[in-house]
């Protein structure tokens, strides 16, 4: 005799299998530019980066409303806050160059024009880019990044900028100085 629960269970639907999950989204490849347009369809930023398991390297053009390029390191584990935080970057065997960041958010940036030409140019040409910084707790933290095949992505970036890669970008004529009327032309002040 059978009993009756098993043929019940028998009877019954089996439970539905849970859906596979959808494929993951590839990443594009490091140091592809991608390109993010504004709702008024100009161009906003051109960005290229790199990621390793302790965080992402980018290289950056936004449009807003200058045309501003920075190098962005954006943690695994987020900064929290806002100040300056030590980074010291190295191109392969070179020398490290180490500059105080600003802290805006997750991550940390480098804006000033000067640094660009050189740090836009460093990984360009780099074939390994070491960072050393700390954590958001002040924990050392080492990062290596592979670069770029070629110097082709970097100099998008920059170009998107209206600039030049490895030249500092020459003063706006916006922010030249004013010429004193008192000093007669030729003549030193």
């Amino acid at each position: 005799m059978i009993p009756l629960v098993w043929l019940l269970a028998q009877a019954a639907p089996s439970p539905a299998k849970p859906a596979a999950p959808p494929p993951p989204v590839a990443a594009a490849p490091a140091w592809t530019p991608v390109e993010r347009a504004s709702a008024a369809g100009g161009t906003r930023s051109v960005s290229a980066a790199a990621n390793a398991p302790g965080g992402r390297l980018v290289v950056r053009c936004d449009h807003a409303p200058d045309a501003v390029v920075s190098v962005q390191f954006i943690p695994r584990d987020p900064y929290r806050g806002f100040g300056v935080q030590p980074v010291s970057l190295r191109f392969d065997d070179g020398t490290a160059l180490i500059d105080n960041w600003e802290l805006l958010g997750a991550g940390a940036i480098e804006r000033e024009e000067r640094a660009m030409a050189t740090l836009t140019m460093g990984i360009a040409h780099a074939r390994r880019i070491s960072l050393r910084t700390v954590d958001h707790a002040g924990a050392p933290l080492d990062v290596s990044f592979e670069g770029p095949a070629s110097e082709a992505p970097i100099r998008r970036v920059v170009e998107a900028c209206g600039q030049v890669l490895g030249k500092v970008a020459p003063p706006s004529p916006d922010l030249a100085p004013p010429a004193d009327p008192a000093t007669p032309p030729g003549k030193p002040s």
